[in-house]
């Protein structure tokens, strides 16, 4: 009775982890579409007031950095096995 006691706090433990690994996955991929969605919405403005191609990374450098370098955390996360990364990509 005591081993069944244990393994349900246990099993109660990693719901609550999993819970919140899948909710902060959730705000993560959201700002991911937000921010790959506001550098396309910015390059196009660019290109639509016809600017040219070499004056396009002061336009998206910060944004870009950014969210590209968001993929650090990707990475790290998958230290954890919060979140699985497929190697061939």
């Amino acid at each position: 009775m005591g081993g069944q006691k244990a393994s349900k706090s246990a099993n109660s433990s990693k719901n609550e982890t999993s819970l919140a690994v899948k909710s902060y996955l959730f705000v993560y991929n959201g700002a991911q579409v937000a921010g790959w969605s506001y550098i396309l919405y910015q390059t196009l403005m660019h290109y639509l007031r016809g600017e040219t191609t070499e004056n396009l990374w002061p336009v998206v450098a910060t944004s870009l950095i950014c969210f590209q370098n968001a993929a650090l955390i990707e990475a790290f996360l998958n230290q954890f096995d919060y979140v699985s990364v497929c190697p061939s990509i």
